[in-house]
């Protein structure tokens, strides 16, 4: 695939749903106000993670699923 703004993307490349809870956490710990979060693609991308059983997965693709990330 190929990212309009950033050339050529790996299929590794991409966002973590841990990891992204962990980032969201921390700058809202010091004190930031998230505005310069696409909040959009955020949810959009969250949804896209979300299976037919409530669960998650961390990423996009075949990965582990469970209820784990639920609480993320």
């Amino acid at each position: 695939p190929e990212c309009k703004a950033c050339g050529p993307v790996s299929e590794h490349d991409q966002g973590h749903l841990a990891m992204n809870y962990c980032a969201l956490s921390l700058l809202t710990m010091l004190g930031d106000d998230l505005s310069r979060v696409n909040k959009k693609a955020l949810l959009r991308g969250t949804r896209l993670l979300q299976h037919a059983s409530g669960s998650f997965s961390p990423v996009g693709g075949d990965s582990e699923d469970d209820m784990r990330f639920v609480y993320c």
